[in-house]
C-alpha cells in the first residue's frame, strides 16, 4: 500500500495496482489506467463492488491499456 499522494515514487517499482471502486468506476478504467500505464505499472486491476466484477487490464505500450479480463 502507497500513502495518498505517494505513488509517484514508488511507481517504478509496482507490478500491479489494484483499485477498489465502488463509485469512480469509469475514472478507474479510464484516465487512472492510463496514468498507471504511463507511469510503467504493468497490470492493473480494478475490483468493481457496485457491478462484483474484476476487471484486468495490462499495458501494452506507454499509453496503452488492453483489458484481458473481465471476471463477474
Amino acid at each position: 500500500m502507497v500513502p495518498i499522494g505517494d505513488w509517484e515514487s514508488h511507481a517504478a517499482q509496482a507490478l500491479l495496482v489494484i483499485e477498489i471502486s465502488e463509485t469512480s468506476r469509469a475514472v478507474d478504467l479510464g484516465r487512472k489506467a492510463a496514468i498507471y500505464a504511463a507511469a510503467g505499472i504493468p497490470e492493473y486491476w480494478v475490483l468493481d463492488l457496485a457491478d462484483f466484477k474484476l476487471v484486468v487490464q495490462r499495458r501494452q505500450s506507454s499509453h496503452d491499456v488492453v483489458r484481458v479480463a473481465c471476471i463477474g
